[in-house]
């Protein structure tokens, strides 16, 4: 029995939004707007915490989408459960012809590479 790998690049199964900052005027903890996410300070085990809003956002992840952390520490991963405001902390990965779920859990297993 053969053992195939199939390697494929992220970018070939996935839309990747990286985040950018909106400016701090348009960001409050009243829960006007958008929830915002600098980085992975507000993950949960799985989703989002999210304690800041955004009423001017740059850049959006959409729902069933996952948001990784491009800053220290690299790597860790949430499902977005609702549309966020990422920070450049964050990068959105949105499944394109991949299962979101697997996804999920091939970046969890290779994290820390």
């Amino acid at each position: 029995m053969s053992n195939l790998v199939s390697k494929v690049k992220l970018i070939d199964v996935s839309e990747i939004i990286m985040g950018q900052s909106p400016d701090s005027s348009f960001c409050n903890t009243k829960g006007i707007g958008i929830p915002f996410l600098q980085g992975c300070g507000e993950f949960g085990k799985t989703k989002p915490e999210p304690t800041n809003y955004c009423s001017n956002p740059k850049k959006l992840s959409p729902k069933d989408s996952l948001l990784i952390s491009v800053r220290a520490p690299v790597g860790d991963v949430n499902i977005s459960d609702q549309t966020y405001v990422i920070g450049r902390g964050l990068a959105g990965i949105v499944a394109k012809s991949i299962n979101l779920r697997f996804l999920y859990y091939s970046i969890l297993q290779f994290r820390k590479n």
